[in-house]
């Protein structure tokens, strides 16, 4: 029991922390360094080393797999940083979890470079096995100066109420070797003031894999016993920040590992650098910070955070939490490190540059190729060697040259590059098509569906590789929220759902939920888009669902929908369902009652049809009936004038006659009367 409440000393947190590190710079850590180091030259193309004074081509495999595979991921990632959001807790917190979505977003993309960090994090995880990032609270201070002139009542009126109101770390002060002047003759007052300013802020950078140190058998970061982050320093800058410089002098003398490093001097003699940072003016030395489980203050074992130089500790803290945040691409169960996508096409590499050379240097054989001699046959073998156009060459007689016979290219090279590019396939999960290098396979017989196809089908390896990623983010987003909870004291803005608000995250809640969705393809994208628009539909024209599919739901399908269609910040198109304005009678509902009522309508008005169609056939059967009644009626008038006018006819005919037989006896007696008056004449002249 004594021993466990011991406090230790310095030099024995020392020793400690040197055992820890001794042990992490194993045999396994070395074989990864190599390993690391070896990846890192074929990756620029180095290795494999040519032989002899043959050709030195060498093939790109692992160069082309490694950027295609960013380029696929990145571009997915970058789409849909978007939807990495932080996930509400309930009813009342969705406005707040928008609001952290924005902040994080806001830090890790405007106050450190987001892009970068994402880049180098995929390219270490597809180099060295794994990426570690840091993330932390730096606090940065800045001094405003500010200059005053005027009169003496007048400078003291302004500085009275420049400092009221404002809290001590934000007041104006002056510096003691700097007081205020006052001109004796015209009582003007002048100098300088001066407010310091807090400009703390989340700090995030990528680690280099030989920095990083866990302990062996780690299977995560925040389950490790011991990790640690060496970097080197200047003493100039540990000086600033209040450290002894003689004992940061004595220290120096201290193994440093990183000054030469080789995987730190092959990076940067890819890069054209000598890998040098030292020089004579501003030394470096080699900053460990180490996180362990320590029983410091005889209190119990806690992890602390110790950062030391050599022998000298710089600081020790009791540590809140492990600020590093790890992303393997091809993670292997139950260890930390990861496979090493890159290390897996090394043979493939290997292979396609010795075939590419064979065929390079069978090429240049077949060119330049060597000749056969008889001994003496040559008067001046200079005049053969000499490559010269239209040259001479003496010989003694025409058998004495001849050409050396040469190997033709075996017919299995062009079937083992084939085999070689499939398998490098199979291992990256990159085809040849998503690289853009096959050009079989673009053509007139092959649909833009079917390269879509291939493409999607080529991409599935990566898909887990994508999801890594994005989880990797949510785990950044939430240290970045973590810190800002505990460290942020002053208002920040940032934009949320299209405008700039100012936020507090001293007053959040803690969080630990954050989702990702991703699509790697712009093709998993339009087809997920069509879903959305086929539900949205559906669920709109369903009387059933419609009630249940309210302003909110809506919103979410619209934004994901823009999401999707590469329209990420769908605040600015989008208002917030409160601040909507408040929607009518339901439009699909009116439309229907609209429906209902036409066709009452419709219905009634083929009811009144009917009824003036019925009526008006027992109309017409009244009429018909009429008709046929006048008809019976005319007819029997009209025989019965033709009989009446029959026999008016026959009486006018009978009257005819009557009048005729009446002027012939009344002609008659008219001639009887004549006779008579000419005969008395006769008599009378007779006589």
């Amino acid at each position: 029991m004594a021993d466990k409440k011991k406090k230790l000393s310095d030099r024995e947190i020392v020793s400690v922390l040197d055992q820890h590190l001794a042990r992490a710079d194993g045999r396994g850590a070395t074989t990864r360094s190599q390993e690391r180091e070896e990846v890192l030259k074929y990756y620029n193309g180095e290795l494999p080393l040519p032989v002899g004074k043959r050709s030195k081509f060498n093939s790109n495999d692992i160069y082309d797999n490694v950027e295609s595979t960013k380029a696929v991921i990145l571009n997915a990632i970058h789409q849909g940083l978007s939807n990495i959001c932080f996930t509400p807790e309930d009813d009342k917190d969705e406005v707040e979890a928008r609001v952290a979505t924005a902040y994080t977003d806001h830090v890790l993309n405007k106050l450190n470079p987001g892009s970068r960090i994402l880049h180098d994090a995929m390219h270490d995880a597809l180099l060295a096995r794994n990426a570690v990032v840091k993330v932390w609270w730096e606090k940065i201070t800045e001094t405003e100066e500010f200059e005053i002139n005027g009169t003496q009542d007048a400078v003291m009126l302004m500085m009275q109420e420049m400092q009221s109101g404002v809290s001590e770390q934000d007041k104006f002060k002056q510096r003691d070797d700097e007081p205020l002047e006052i001109d004796p003759e015209t009582g003007q007052m002048s100098g300088k003031l001066y407010k310091d300013i807090d400009r703390s802020q989340v700090r995030i950078a990528n680690i280099p894999a030989e920095e990083f140190i866990i302990n062996p058998g780690a299977k995560c970061i925040q389950e490790a016993t011991f990790i640690a982050h060496r970097s080197r320093r200047r003493i100039s800058e540990l000086v600033a920040q209040g450290y002894d410089e003689d004992k940061l002098e004595q220290a120096r003398s201290a193994s440093d590992d990183l000054s030469f490093n080789s995987e730190r001097i092959a990076r940067a003699d890819a890069a054209g650098e000598d890998g040098t940072e030292e020089n004579e003016d501003d030394q470096l030395v080699q900053v460990e910070e180490c996180y362990v489980y320590l029983n410091v203050d005889g209190k119990g074992e806690k992890r602390w955070q110790v950062t030391k130089v050599g022998d000298y500790i710089l600081e020790k803290q009791v540590a809140d939490t492990v600020r590093f945040v790890s992303y393997c691409a091809l993670p292997v169960s139950h260890t930390f490190w990861g496979n090493n996508y890159a290390a897996r096409l090394i043979p493939t590499q290997n292979v396609n540059s010795t075939i590419m050379r064979s065929l390079v240097d069978q090429t240049v054989f077949s060119s330049i190729p060597r000749y056969m001699v008889a001994k003496g046959g040559l008067k001046n073998p200079a005049e053969l060697t000499d490559l010269r156009f239209g040259g001479m060459v003496n010989v003694d007689n025409l058998n004495a040259v001849g050409l050396l016979p040469q190997p033709t290219i075996n017919p299995y090279v062009m079937t083992t590059l084939e085999l070689m590019a499939t398998k490098a396939e199979s291992i990256s999960g990159v085809s040849r098509t998503a690289m853009g290098i096959n050009q079989n396979v673009v053509g007139k017989q092959n649909s833009g569906a079917l390269l879509d196809q291939v493409t999607s089908a080529s991409q599935q390896k990566m898909t887990l590789s994508a999801k890594w990623l994005a989880e990797f983010i949510a785990e950044l987003k939430l240290a970045i929220y973590d810190l800002a909870l505990r460290y942020e004291k002053k208002e920040v803005i940032v934009e949320v759902a299209g405008s700039y608000v100012p936020v507090s995250p001293e007053k959040w809640r803690e969080r630990r939920q954050v989702t990702a969705e991703l699509h790697l393809s712009p093709e998993h994208r339009q087809a997920e888009a069509q879903k959305l628009v086929a539900t949205f539909t559906m669920f709109s024209q369903d009387p059933a669902l419609a009630s249940m599919f309210g302003p909110a739901q809506k919103r979410l399908f619209a934004a994901k929908y823009l999401s999707l269609m590469g329209l990420p910040n769908v605040d600015k198109v989008l208002l917030p369902v409160e601040q909507a304005a408040k929607p009518g009678p339901d439009p699909n509902l009116q439309l229907q009652m609209k429906l209902i009522e036409a066709q009452q309508q419709a219905n009634m008005a083929q009811v009144q049809i009917s009824q003036m169609k019925a009526q008006a056939t027992l109309r017409q059967a009244q009429l018909t009936a009429e008709v046929k009644a006048l008809k019976g009626e005319q007819d029997f008038a009209l025989r019965k004038a033709e009989i009446e006018l029959k026999a008016m006819t026959e009486e006018r005919k009978s009257a005819e006659l009557d009048h005729s037989m009446q002027m012939e006896e009344a002609n008659l007696e008219l001639a009887r009367d004549a006779q008579d008056v000419n005969a008395i004449i006769k008599l009378t002249s007779g006589s």
